[in-house]
This record gives structure tokens, C-alpha cells and sequence, in this order.
């Protein structure tokens, strides 16, 4: 399920294209979106907001977005999703000013709304401004409490190509082993952090320009070794 909506949050910002200076009006939410079954939701998507220039939403419309995303449930993924898609300036503000409330989700789902937003990001236009924001998310003393959205905000400023969230997604590699026992963490941890540890993999690989070799569910050696190839690729001084 995370794995589907990830790549539709990602596919939303892979059309190229340059965003035209002035676009048409803002428009009202596409009717039935909130209860649409999920196939056709994501038709939804590529009819209502087939890219590559960005649309905006009227106040109305955002506000219904902001609110929904605020519910940390499964209808979060869908309103996080029609802003990803919309690539507009006002969709990527609402994005972070979400993240920024710095939330826990209620349930283990319950957080797959803030995970799309953060992956989002990386798919808009303009990213202007975005990194420094999103750098209070992914490291230092204010990240975000989940790990799971903590991870998404990370890889999305090493996508923008800052380079600081590196030694924050190394310790998530290292979770769960020997290694890890001696890295001093700023975050919890839990029985369930395949995902982020995954998705660590993942971005840590893309900005190396090597192929993912990481398996959450691997021996620990081999997520040692996989932790330690990418340490000496991205901070070749350190290690």
C-alpha cells in the first residue's frame, strides 16, 4: 500500500516541463475524490491533474485539504496526494506547513498522509526554499517525532542536495544492529521500522548512484556491510 502511493506521489513531479508564468484560475476539488473507490481515485488523478503544468486550488478547496490531512487516516493519503499531483506553490506550502505541526500518528497507518507529503515535495517545479524548512524536519533538535515521515523528510532534502540528513539515515540502516548498539540516536525506535529503514536504503543509494543492495529483512552482517559501503560512498572522511 505505502509502496503504491509513494511512487504515485513521486510520478506526480516526473513530468517535465517548465511551469507556465501565469496559469488558469484556481479550481474547486474534482468532485467524489473522498469517495471514490481507490482504482478509480487514481483516475481521477491522471484525468483531473495530468501534469506537467501546476494548478492551483481555490481557499476553499485548501482549506478542505488542510483539514483532512490534519485526520491521520487514509483519507490524509488522498488529500496528500491531490496536492503532490497539483505541483502548484500553494500545494507545497500546505505540505509543509503539515509537517511542521511535528505530529504523531495515533495508529501505524496512520501517518501514510504525512509520509506522501514529504515525499512530495521533491516533485514540484519550484523547490526554492524548501531545504531549510524541510532540514528542521529531518535533523537536529526539532525533527519530526515520527521516523517513518522523519525518513521521507530526509531523503527529500537529499534529493534537493543537502547532504546533512546522511549520518541520521545511516543510524536508521543500523537499527536492529550490532553496529548500531553504538550509535547515539535522536529518535525512537519500534518493532515496525522496516519500512524506514527501507526507505533510508533507498535514498541514501539514489544519492551514491548506486543500485539498492539493502534488505530490511537481511542478515544483520549484510546490513552492516550495506551501511558501511554507503558510509564510505557519502562521507568518504568519516569512516
Amino acid at each position: 500500500m505505502r509502496a503504491w502511493i509513494a511512487a504515485l506521489a513521486l510520478a506526480a513531479g516526473c513530468a517535465s516541463g517548465d511551469p507556465r508564468p501565469e496559469g488558469p484560475p484556481p479550481r474547486s476539488l474534482p468532485p467524489g475524490w473522498l469517495e471514490a473507490e481507490p482504482l478509480a481515485f487514481e483516475r481521477l488523478l491522471a484525468e483531473e491533474l495530468p501534469g506537467p503544468d501546476p494548478v492551483a486550488f481555490d481557499a476553499a478547496s485548501l482549506a478542505t485539504l488542510a483539514e483532512v490531512l490534519d485526520r491521520m487516516d487514509v483519507s490524509s493519503v488522498r488529500a496528500a496526494l491531490l496536492l503532490a499531483h497539483s505541483r502548484h506553490p500553494s500545494s507545497a506550502e500546505l505540505i509543509l506547513e503539515r509537517l511542521e505541526k511535528r505530529e504523531e500518528a495515533p495508529t501505524r497507518a496512520g501517518d501514510g498522509g504525512d509520509v506522501v507529503a514529504a515525499v512530495a515535495l521533491a516533485g514540484f517545479p519550484d523547490t526554492t526554499g524548501f531545504a531549510a524548512r524541510l532540514a528542521t524536519l529531518a535533523v537536529g533538535e526539532r525533527a519530526h517525532p515520527d521516523l517513518d515521515v522523519r525518513v521521507e523528510c530526509a531523503g527529500t532534502l537529499l534529493a534537493l542536495g543537502d547532504d546533512a540528513p546522511v549520518p541520521f539515515l545511516l543510524k536508521v540502516l543500523r537499527i536492529d544492529t550490532w553496529a548500531g548498539q553504538r550509535d547515539e540516536r535522536d529518535f525512537a525506535t519500534s518493532p515496525h521500522t522496516a519500512w524506514a529503514r527501507g526507505r533510508a536504503a533507498d535514498a541514501l543509494c539514489r544519492r551514491a548512484g548506486v543500485p539498492r543492495r539493502y534488505q530490511p529483512d537481511g542478515s544483520i552482517e549484510s546490513r552492516e556491510r550495506e551501511a558501511d559501503r554507503l558510509e564510505r560512498l557519502l562521507l568518504p572522511g568519516d569512516s
